[in-house]
């Protein structure tokens, strides 16, 4: 099963199974399901985590800020495998066995 881990400073925040049919947000609104800190330039709702109904994406919803993959900052991020992302200063740890995502660490 997909599972997000998301972490700040090297400590866990959050982790969730993610279920096909469901969308997430992360951001400082107390509706997100990721519920981040009043950061700069992090928003209500930052970013959408979503199932298109083949791979789970990371789609930016946010007018400010961004999303940063392999040092470029992205709007939308297919997610396979093992992805890790950040919305500094959070970083985002997408894997589809859970089990390694318990193992990484």
């Amino acid at each position: 099963m997909p599972k997000l881990r998301v972490t700040i400073h090297g400590q866990i925040l959050s982790e969730l199974k993610l279920q096909p049919g469901q969308e997430y947000f992360a951001g400082r609104g107390t509706q997100s399901h990721i519920l981040l800190s009043n950061e700069r330039g992090i928003s209500r709702q930052h970013v959408k985590i979503f199932h298109d109904g083949q791979t789970w994406v990371a789609q930016l919803v946010s007018k400010y800020g961004g999303m940063v993959f392999e040092g470029h900052t992205v709007e939308s991020l297919p997610l396979a495998g093992e992805v890790r992302f950040s919305i500094p200063p959070y970083e985002f740890q997408y894997t589809e066995n859970s089990d390694t995502v318990a193992q990484a660490v």
